[in-house]
């Protein structure tokens, strides 16, 4: 029985100790400073400059995402806004879905 009591009673009485049990459960080194550590240089290889690219016509402007338009067009008409807010509140969006989703 009083076994039992003492399995009980231990976790409760963990909690109350000043351990940092992150560290000692880790097999890491359980000091509070940490080693510093020490990152070589990559060594530099001479290279050529790679010819220049003979001159092309100049690139194509990327085609406007679609799934973006219609996340801006949704997200500027779905609220309330005057007509430059929701052409600010779509070019926001756009440019936001972009950036995350790419183009």
């Amino acid at each position: 029985m009083r076994r039992w009591l003492v399995v009980l009673v231990l976790p409760l009485l963990a909690g109350c100790t000043d351990s940092e049990w992150n560290k000692l459960l880790s097999f890491g080194d359980a000091g509070d400073n940490p080693r510093p550590t020490v990152v070589a240089a990559p060594a530099r290889v001479a290279t050529v400059a790679p010819a220049p690219a003979p001159v092309s016509a100049p690139p194509v402007a990327a085609l406007p995402n679609a799934f973006c338009l219609g996340v801006a067009r949704q997200d500027a008409t779905t609220n309330d806004f005057d007509t430059s807010s929701q052409q600010k509140a779509a070019v926001q969006s756009y440019q936001q879905c972009v950036a995350i989703f790419g183009n």
